[in-house]
Order: C-alpha cells, then sequence, then structure tokens
C-alpha cells in the first residue's frame, strides 16, 4: 500500500514540476514580417536609327553555260592552248580545229557541180528559144507539144542549178564548222577530247563558262523580301519599273580571313520553293574574274558566299532586347515602383533584339528586362541595384 501511494505522488510531483517549468518559459521574441519585393533589372532605352541588313548566303552560278559540240565528222588537227581546265578565252577564239580536207573538197565538187548545171540550163534555154521561133513559122500543132517539153526542161535545168547552190552553201559551212570557234569570253570548265581523236555530229568536246559577271541565288522570307520593294513585273505592264536595285555584300571567312566581293540585286525568282516556303532574289557580280586591286582572290563557281543586303533605314525607334518582350506584343515599364504593361507592335527583328518604333511608347521610357511571365500593371517591384545586393551578401555571412 505504502509503495502504491509513493508512485501516485511521484507521478504528481512530475506533473506540478513540468507545469511549473511551461508557466516560466520565457516568451519567444515576435519578429515583424517583412514584405520582399521582386527585384528586377531596367535599361533606359535611346531613339536612334537603325540599317536594317538582311543576312543569307548562296552558291556562285555561272552567267552562262555552254556545252561544246562538233557540228560534222572528222579528226581533230589542232586544240588551242587556252583550251584547258580553268584557262581563259577571248570571243571568237579558235579553240578547236577539225581535219578540213574532206570539206574542201566538197566545196570544189559543188563549184564543179554548178557549172555543169549551168551550162545544161544554157543549153535548154538556147533550145527553147529556138523551138519557139520555129513555131511560129511552121505547124502550131506539131511544134506546141515540143515547146511545152523544153520549158518544163528549162525549169528542171534551174531546179537543179539552184540545187547544186545550196550544196555548195552547205559544204562551205562544213568548212566553216571545222574551227570551233568561241562563243564569248569565258573560261574553260572541262575538255573533253584530244589531239587525233575522231569526232562526229553531236560528240561533245567540252564545258566552257561566261566570265562578264556570275549570279548567286539567295533564299529570303516573305518578310525579307518585302523589306526589298523590288518593282513587281505584272502582265498587264507596259514597262517595267526601271531603279537602282538593293546593293549585297558578299564574304567568306577562311583562316580568320574576309574576302569581301560587291554585287547588286538584278531580278528576282518568279516561284516559291515548296519545302521552305521561301523565294529567292538573284544578285550579279560584275567581271568576278578580273584581277582587283590589292590581295583580294577572285570568285570561283560553286562557291559558298555569305551575303548582306542593304535594304532600308528606320528612324526614331526603340532597339529592345528580346528577353524584355512577353508573347511578341508587350513590354513592362517601370513607373515609381509599379510595374505597367504596354502592349507594342514590332518592326522589326533581329536574332537579339526587336525595333519598335519611338512614338509607341511614353517618353523616357524605363523597361523591364528581367523576364516576369506572371506580372501585371500595379505589382510593386524594386529596381536591381548591385551595390545593395552586395551589401545583404556581407551581412549574411
Amino acid at each position: 500500500m505504502k509503495q502504491f501511494i509513493l508512485t501516485i505522488l511521484l507521478i504528481a510531483g512530475t506533473i506540478i514540476t513540468a507545469q511549473y517549468l511551461l508557466n516560466s518559459k520565457p516568451e519567444p521574441k515576435k519578429k515583424e514580417r517583412k514584405i520582399v519585393l521582386p527585384v528586377v533589372e531596367v535599361f533606359h532605352p535611346k531613339s536612334q536609327q537603325y540599317n536594317i541588313t538582311i543576312h543569307t548566303a548562296g552558291t556562285v552560278e555561272a552567267h552562262s553555260k555552254t556545252n561544246i559540240v562538233s557540228e560534222i565528222a572528222g579528226k581533230i588537227t589542232y586544240i588551242s592552248p587556252n583550251f584547258e581546265e580553268g584557262q581563259y578565252f577571248d570571243k571568237n577564239e579558235t579553240l578547236i580545229k577539225i581535219n578540213d580536207s574532206k570539206y574542201r573538197n566538197a566545196i570544189a565538187i559543188a563549184q564543179a557541180e554548178i557549172k555543169q548545171k549551168q551550162l545544161t540550163l544554157q543549153d535548154t534555154k538556147n533550145q527553147t528559144s529556138l523551138s519557139a521561133n520555129q513555131w511560129k513559122l511552121y505547124n502550131k500543132n506539131r511544134q506546141d507539144s515540143e515547146l511545152a517539153a523544153l520549158k518544163l526542161k528549162t525549169a528542171s535545168s534551174s531546179s537543179s542549178v539552184h540545187i547544186a547552190n545550196l550544196r555548195l552553201q552547205q559544204a562551205k559551212l562544213d568548212l566553216a564548222n571545222t574551227q570551233i570557234t568561241a562563243p564569248y569570253a569565258g573560261r574553260v570548265l572541262s575538255r573533253d577530247v584530244g589531239i587525233g581523236q575522231y569526232v562526229g555530229p553531236g560528240t561533245k568536246l567540252g564545258s566552257v563558262y561566261s566570265t562578264d559577271y556570275v549570279e548567286v541565288r539567295l533564299p529570303l522570307t516573305l518578310d525579307q523580301y518585302d523589306l526589298l520593294e523590288l518593282p513587281e513585273n505584272y502582265r498587264n505592264s507596259k514597262k517595267l519599273v526601271k531603279r537602282k536595285l538593293p546593293e549585297v555584300i558578299f564574304y567568306t571567312k577562311t583562316n580568320n580571313k574576309k574576302k569581301k566581293w560587291k554585287g547588286r540585286i538584278v531580278r528576282s525568282s518568279p516561284i516559291m520553293d515548296k519545302r521552305t516556303r521561301q523565294i529567292s532574289v538573284i544578285a550579279r557580280i560584275n567581271d568576278p574574274f578580273k584581277k582587283p586591286k590589292g590581295k583580294q582572290s577572285i570568285v570561283k563557281i560553286g562557291q559558298f558566299l555569305q551575303a548582306d543586303i542593304k535594304t532600308k533605314t528606320l528612324r526614331n525607334i526603340y532597339i529592345i532586347p528580346n528577353r524584355a518582350i512577353r508573347q511578341h506584343k508587350e513590354v513592362l515599364l517601370f513607373d515609381n515602383g509599379l510595374v505597367k504593361t504596354h502592349a507594342i507592335t514590332p518592326l522589326y527583328s533581329t536574332g537579339e533584339n526587336t525595333i519598335i518604333s519611338a512614338n509607341t511608347l511614353p517618353s523616357n521610357p524605363i523597361i523591364i528586362t528581367t523576364p516576369m511571365a506572371s506580372a501585371k500593371t500595379g505589382m510593386k517591384v524594386k529596381i536591381y541595384k548591385k551595390n545593395e545586393v552586395n551589401n545583404k551578401q556581407r551581412e549574411q555571412r
């Protein structure tokens, strides 16, 4: 019994002691909750002008490319030293000669045949004239049929002379074709024959291309194409509008060296690429193979070139970094510690920036560049200051 009473007393003492300790515990200090405002970065845009330059690229193509083909048969007797791959030649320069003895003989035979046909024609004319005189003196009925036959023979002889003249012309043309001349000033792309080789009509002798200028096809998006404002060629237009089209700067970078060439757009493609939905403009580089001043290299057919096309100049504009634009249609302005959303209409977009008219924003705007997807008008924010951040970091340490 005594043990039970002691247990009860021990439990009661423990409870009283615990209650005393809880009641005597000092109250914790209450901390005031501070409102933490979002910190944002801002920038002050300045009104300026911007030259829009379209960047694209294309491959150099020859303006005119021709396969040199033989029109006659024969053995090649001469090949010009300039008719080698990579060599230049002038217009009407003789590139290849084919053995012409066969064609010279054909001319001599045709000339002899013409003389023979002319003699036959003259003899027939004399007989016709004599028969006509006899027709007047003798029986009409008997001479009428003979005269008709002689007139028919005269017409046949005249046709024979005409055919012989055509054969002579063809023989002279064949002789002229024994010398293959250059159709224009150009450069040899390939040579496919050699000295002593027998060729026939249609045999390919080589390939050449013109050197007066080269062309580069440059693909553009529809937005880029509209920036060029090229004159359209309408079916019912009497005259195509002629004006100076945009200049193009071509360049390549090799071994950290930049090489440049100047060109100009001359026309646009009439069709759009079905796969890329782009339309091409054709730019021309004049005298691409002429030795330039300095150490500039010449353009090569098939070379891939970067291109910058100069278009219009936009004035009184703001250039805004893309990270400051939400959904391509609005920006966030900082106004006395509050956020204000403002709609914009982009004029042009680059890889990193968007260009808008300065008139679309209030004067002296402060634009928030920190991405804030859920920010709304009236939201309180604080401008990021580097010194304050450094001080907080020191306090935390």
